[in-house]
């Protein structure tokens, strides 16, 4: 086992020791540049975690309201005329109004 240095041979060794760049070039060059991007991107790039519960509630959810929806019995058609206070036309005339102008 090595004996433990002194306080002078410390110091020499101190003065002749360099300490490693703390993170290389190429990496702090990646790290410091800003890339700008448009907002807007994230809204098809975008995700925003969720846990897997909440998913599923929600998926499970959105299932029971459409089958809610499908499952319930269709409204009846209104009968023409009837909410609007107005009879069916009984016989339909339309009349034709021609423009006097003539193309030349």
């Amino acid at each position: 086992m090595q004996e433990p240095l002194n306080d002078d041979e410390l110091k020499v060794l101190l003065r002749h020791w360099e300490a490693p760049a703390a993170v290389p070039a190429g990496l702090k060059r990646k790290l410091m540049s800003q890339v700008r991007v448009p907002w807007w991107t994230w809204l098809w790039k975008g995700s925003v975690p969720v846990p897997a519960p909440v998913a599923l509630a929600v998926l499970l959810l959105v299932g029971a309201l459409f089958l809610w929806r499908s499952s319930a019995p269709p409204r009846p058609a209104p009968e023409a005329g009837i909410q609007a206070g107005l009879d069916p036309v009984k016989e339909w005339k339309p009349r034709i109004v021609r423009s006097a102008y003539v193309a030349q």
